[in-house]
């Protein structure tokens, strides 16, 4: 999957933008989305994988346009790759957000299992606590466990969960949380 995001002048997304656009998750080759952008304005496109192991995982990227546009490479800080991951799961999993006693979780879920989690709190006052488990055998997590138990701080969020089938799934997988 991927997110495309507005770009600061110093060519890193900007803090908290809204996704432009996103490729939903998926164990496939190819992953793609139309989307309109706009003129003299600049974007970045960053690629959204767990892809682990020695070689890089190549990316292709084709954009089609009757304007000149420039194409650049550029390393995202740690920060701004959370930053992508958090847009990316807030634009996926808007139409499904929980919310509760000021806190909202997006569920950004994708065809074959693909499950991003992201947690804010939305309240001015009071840290807000968040358990998160998920059942399935087929599942590879970003935090090595099925669970997660995690404090968000007033006014933040956090990416809590990101679990991706692993290689014996096939590719596809269920799952279920609590």
């Amino acid at each position: 999957g991927f997110v495309v995001l507005p770009a600061g002048a110093d060519g890193a997304p900007r803090a908290g933008a809204e996704a432009t656009a996103v490729g939903h998750m998926r164990c496939q080759a190819t992953v793609s989305t139309d989307c309109w952008l706009q003129p003299r304005s600049s974007y970045i496109l960053v690629p959204l994988s767990l892809h682990e192991g020695p070689l890089q995982l190549p990316v292709v990227f084709a954009c089609v346009s009757s304007k000149l546009v420039v194409v650049s490479r550029v390393e995202l800080s740690p920060a701004a790759a959370r930053s992508a991951w958090a847009a990316y799961a807030v634009s996926i999993g808007r139409k499904d957000a929980t919310e509760f006693h000021g806190a909202r979780l997006h569920l950004a879920k994708a065809r074959g299992g693909c499950i991003v989690a992201f947690v804010e709190n939305r309240s001015s006052q009071g840290h807000f606590k968040v358990d998160l488990s998920f059942d399935s055998a087929g599942l590879r997590y970003s935090r090595g466990l099925p669970a997660t138990s995690d404090w968000i701080a007033p006014g933040c969020g956090q990416l809590v969960q990101v679990a991706m089938p692993d290689a014996g799934s096939g590719g596809s997988t269920g799952w279920r949380s609590n």
